[in-house]
């Protein structure tokens, strides 16, 4: 049962993160719709898609042992964001961007290197078909962004040359 509570939570929150994406133009607006109850439908169907496909990939295994994988796998896709929020908190620390910690904000430093290094040993611990699954999974969300990118700086320069 606690593999599945983990499974609902990371679904809702990919849900989200794809919802913020496409709010402040990293994704397609249509994935940053939501419906009249504020739920992120589009954003959640482009991810149960995503774990229904890893699912497919995965039926030679006990179901309990693809679902723990799928886990496995949404935690590993997570860890990229978890490093790059704490690596931004050091990045906007180091520019002046955000006050210099001092005797009682030395805690949320010492968190931000801590959560670093935490992630990245994870990622390393996590093992290699899960993380490798995790790459397939984040491939799609890179080439949404990635082609997204391109029309958004295609559009601006024909803009500019209006």
């Amino acid at each position: 049962m606690g593999a599945l509570g983990c499974l609902n939570g990371w679904t809702l929150v990919i849900g989200e993160l794809t919802v913020s994406f496409a709010k402040h133009g990293g994704f397609p607006r249509v994935l940053g719709k939501v419906n009249a109850h504020g739920a992120p439908l589009w954003g959640l169907l482009f991810t149960g898609v995503l774990a229904s496909l890893m699912l497919i990939m995965n039926y030679n295994d006990s179901m309990a042992g693809a679902f723990t994988l799928l886990s496995v796998v949404v935690t590993a896709t997570n860890l990229p964001i978890y490093i790059g929020c704490a690596i931004a908190v050091l990045v906007l620390w180091r520019r002046g961007q955000i006050p210099k910690p001092g005797a009682r904000e030395i805690r949320w430093f010492v968190a931000a290197i801590l959560a670093a290094v935490y992630c990245v040993w994870a990622s390393i611990g996590i093992g290699r078909k899960p993380l490798l699954q995790a790459l397939y999974v984040c491939a799609p969300g890179v080439l949404i962004y990635a082609v997204y990118w391109w029309h958004s700086v295609r559009r601006d320069v024909v803009a500019a040359r209006a």
